[in-house]
């Protein structure tokens, strides 16, 4: 649920360096 979005997006923020593709970003803008 929420602990699994959040987690996601502290991930991706985490490596936004490394996933800097739209298809993460869109994932983010979720």
């Amino acid at each position: 649920g929420k602990t699994d979005y959040r987690a996601r997006v502290r991930l991706i923020n985490q490596d936004k360096n490394k996933y800097n593709t739209p298809k993460y970003r869109f994932v983010v803008r979720f």
